[in-house]
């Protein structure tokens, strides 16, 4: 259906004369006769596009822009939201070896690692901050939140 077309929906009478069904069909209703309805869709919304609905590629610019998302939360020291969006950046890039894709990763992780040093859970702290070495041995700011 489109928004503002119109359907006719015919319900049987089982289904209308039910005892449940009573606030719903305030209305005396015969026993035998069927019950016709016509119903408008006045609105929907889109879903949002999952994962595998993107090729590989584009799953690395919509990565991106959900890091952007989580930097803008973070700082606006909305650091749940941040990592939000940073735990999505992994979801959407999780297989990729492109190097863009490897920088946002490192990127990524490097930042979790620092929320999580933010927040005093030093244990998750150097598991982002290892996990972003794995990546790139020489990533400077991971070497640095991991000691």
């Amino acid at each position: 259906m489109k928004k503002g077309e119109k359907a006719e929906v015919i319900a049987d009478a089982f289904y209308c004369e039910k005892e449940d069904n009573k606030e719903l069909f305030p209305f005396e209703l015969s026993p035998d006769a069927n019950t016709t309805f016509e119903i408008e869709l006045v609105d929907f919304y889109d879903k949002e596009m999952e994962k595998w609905d993107y090729s590989a590629e584009e799953r690395v610019t919509v990565a991106a822009g959900f890091k952007d998302e989580a930097n803008k939360a973070f700082r606006a020291k909305e650091m749940e939201k941040a990592k939000e969006f940073y735990t999505k950046v992994e979801v959407y890039l999780e297989g990729q070896t492109e190097p863009e894709a490897l920088a946002l990763k490192i990127s990524v992780k490097c930042n979790l690692s620092l929320i999580h040093l933010n927040a005093g859970d030093f244990k998750k702290a150097v598991q982002w901050a290892s996990e972003s070495l794995e990546i790139d041995t020489d990533h400077v700011k991971s070497r640095y939140r991991r000691a």
